[in-house]
């Protein structure tokens, strides 16, 4: 058996399971675990459930309360340990993760679709939302079905903009999304419709200048999932340095899409150079 941490927010989430996912394909018994969401609340916690995920978690029985939840919580503790130890190096892709050998525990991010594409037919089917859609949510899904040509763009801003994050992961300011969107409307020549997503839907009202533009003001970390399917239906996709909207581009069908991605997806010198790989080589980088 091979176990697989889940961790992080919902974008990073996706990328492990996508990992795990593609370890199955190898006719390894693979399960996820989701120990990690008992003690640290990343945005809205664990929310890979509202998907269909067929990975089983290795945290299953979650019921349990009192003493027979402290006894089952070591239980698992105890039968972890005795797998080996594996740890993502850095976030370049690492051939070796993709044959993980069985009886390993691992931790990591695996942000490079090299570790899955091979398996995109099975993740476009796993990663369909097996929740109704919020009202709202429909309503912009029939109106992205109506355009010809629908852009989403996401800004992420909000923890991005922090102290603590500023000099880690950085953002896109202003001057790449107007770059990004020159050259969408130089390559494709007729009238867009672009969706703005964000975290800081109000710095969007005020600083973006597109025209035809739809501000997608739905609550994102309350239902990070019904976004990230309101990306993938449209037809052309300017991301930020985010696995959030890389999901929204990746996840895609449109075989002629255009995807438009920062050339520096980190501010963070050191994590700046291991992360080349994580834009998809057909993206376009500004």
């Amino acid at each position: 058996m091979i176990i697989v941490k889940i961790h992080g927010g919902l974008g990073n989430q996706m990328f492990q399971y996508a990992y795990a996912r593609a370890l199955a394909e190898r006719g390894i018994q693979v399960k996820i675990e989701t120990l990690d969401f008992l003690k640290n609340k990343h945005h809205t916690g664990f929310e890979l459930d509202k998907y269909a995920i067929t990975l089983k978690d290795f945290y299953y029985f979650k019921n349990l309360h009192g003493i027979l939840h402290k006894i089952y919580l070591r239980y698992l503790k105890n039968a972890r340990k005795i797998l080996t130890q594996h740890q993502e190096k850095n976030l370049a892709y690492q051939p070796e993760l993709a044959n993980l050998p069985n009886h390993s525990y691992i931790t990591g991010y695996f942000q490079n679709e090299r570790y899955f594409s091979h398996i995109r037919a099975t993740l476009l089917q796993e990663f369909k939302l097996q929740v109704p859609l919020s009202e709202y949510s429909q309503e912009i899904a029939n109106l992205i079905s109506q355009q010809k040509n629908s852009v989403a763009v996401h800004i992420r801003r909000g923890d991005y903009i922090s102290a603590e994050n500023i000099n880690i992961h950085g953002f896109c300011g202003l001057d790449y999304y107007q770059k990004a969107q020159a050259l969408l409307e130089q390559k494709l020549n007729e009238p867009l419709t672009y969706f703005v997503f964000s975290n800081d839907i109000d710095w969007c009202r005020e600083e973006l200048n597109f025209e035809n533009v739809v501000y997608v003001n739905s609550p994102t970390f309350s239902n990070p999932q019904e976004d990230i399917y309101l990306m993938s239906l449209c037809q052309h996709h300017i991301i930020a340095n985010s696995s959030f909207s890389w999901w929204g581009a990746w996840l895609c069908e449109n075989a002629q899409k255009i995807v438009i991605a920062p050339k520096q997806w980190f501010a963070d010198p050191k994590l700046e150079q291991q992360s080349q790989g994580i834009p998809c080589k057909d993206w376009i980088r500004v």
